[in-house]
C-alpha cells in the first residue's frame, strides 16, 4: 500500500488579483506584478521582471478595495516557472498580517481556494 503525497503547503491559497509592486530588500524597485494567489506564509506572482530562486524583495499588495497597500518587508523567492514565481512571506508586521488575513481566511475572503 502507498502513501498518498504530503502537501508542503501550511495554509490555504486564495485566488485574487490585484497588483503588487516589488523591491529588493536593498531598496531598488524591480518593478509591478499581478498577484494570482496569496495565503498567509506567501503567494505566487506574475511579473515580467526576472527573478531567481533565491532572491528576497520586499511587496507592496494593493488590494483593490483598500486605498493603503499592504507591506511585506522580506519575502523569498522559492520557485520561478516563466514569467510566474512564488514567495515566501520572511517578514511581515503584525498590523499588516491582519490585514492581509482578510484575504486569506477562507471564511473571510470573497475568492476561491486553490
Amino acid at each position: 500500500m502507498s502513501e498518498a503525497p504530503t502537501e508542503r503547503r501550511k495554509h490555504a491559497r486564495i485566488r485574487v488579483e490585484f497588483r503588487v509592486t516589488l523591491s529588493f530588500v536593498s531598496g531598488r524597485v524591480a518593478g509591478e506584478g499581478k498577484l494570482l494567489n496569496v495565503s498567509q506564509g506567501g503567494c505566487a506572482i506574475e511579473s515580467e521582471k526576472s527573478l531567481k530562486t533565491g532572491d528576497y524583495v520586499s511587496l507592496l499588495i494593493h488590494p483593490a478595495d483598500q486605498g493603503q497597500p499592504i507591506a511585506i518587508e522580506s519575502a523569498a523567492v522559492r520557485w520561478v516557472r516563466g514569467r510566474d514565481f512564488g514567495v515566501e512571506f520572511v517578514k511581515i508586521r503584525p498590523g499588516e498580517l491582519e490585514r492581509l488575513t482578510q484575504f486569506t481566511d477562507p471564511t473571510k475572503a470573497g475568492g476561491g481556494t486553490e
